[in-house]
């Protein structure tokens, strides 16, 4: 769809992934309900912030876009930001 094209890229988020499209069998420690707990973005109505953790290749970038573009997809409004591990620091000072 062109509009969530348009509105992804507004957002700045760096590429599309799908929830459905994670491989949950690959990645068996990453708990599944949870995903689609936060799928339904109840954290962003709660004002809680997640953090994605985990070795790389584990899958944790593939499921904060995911995020992001569900949260784009139904028109949510909510700050959100890519940070890696290393700008953590920074990031909570500021």
């Amino acid at each position: 769809d062109r509009r969530l094209a348009a509105r992804l890229r507004y957002a700045r988020v760096p590429y599309r992934r799908r929830i459905e499209d994670f491989d949950f069998e690959f990645q068996p420690s990453v708990d599944r309900k949870l995903v689609e707990d936060l799928a339904t973005l109840r954290f962003i109505e709660e004002n809680r912030p997640i953090l994605f953790l985990g070795q790389p290749g584990c899958g944790k970038t593939h499921l904060a876009v995911a995020l992001a573009t569900v949260a784009v997809d139904t028109a949510t409004v909510a700050p959100f930001a890519f940070v890696s591990a290393s700008r953590l620091p920074d990031v909570k000072r500021s």
